[in-house]
């Protein structure tokens, strides 16, 4: 009888494990620059699902910018981008693309582009920065499942 209770209780203890639906919310966008990390500013975040509903606009770049560090880099140096699950939320991320760009007086180069294979965001992006000195804004995009989310980081080329 006693087997019989327990086989019981295990059954229900996992059955909720299979039903449960996983919300996943943006991802933390780090930069890797000579050994040093960065947290790249969110600027714009469209996420539906249960555990983030962050709507920001980037109506004020310069303000969203001021919150951020001055990241220093050498002509055509290659950078690491890394993304990481939200501490509170767990799950995968379906559908992935990532596209980085810069932007110098508003003229905008493409440096990385990627639809991701996997939904392991462990996985490691590298892309060299623009060749030609000056400041320059990162722009990170990460869409998933139909979510996006924007970063932004002050890039100082020199």
């Amino acid at each position: 009888m006693k087997k019989l209770i327990c086989l019981c209780f295990a059954i229900i203890c996992l059955s909720g494990c299979f039903a449960e639906n996983y919300s996943v919310g943006h991802p933390i966008t780090k930069l890797e620059v000579n050994k040093s990390e960065y947290n790249l500013q969110p600027s714009r975040i469209g996420w539906n699902t249960k555990g983030d509903t962050t709507s920001l606009n980037e109506n004020d770049l310069e303000s969203l910018l001021s919150k951020s560090e001055k990241i220093n880099v050498s002509s055509g140096q290659f950078l690491k981008i890394t993304f990481e699950d939200s501490i509170e939320d767990e799950g995968q991320y379906t559908d992935i693309k990532v596209e980085i760009s810069a932007t110098q007086n508003g003229d905008k180069q493409l440096l990385y582009e990627d639809d991701m294979e996997t939904s392991m965001l462990e996985e490691i992006h590298s892309f060299a920065v623009p060749t030609e000195k000056g400041e320059y804004i990162l722009e990170v995009e990460f869409t998933s499942n139909g979510n996006y989310a924007k970063y932004i980081g002050d890039l100082h080329v020199e």
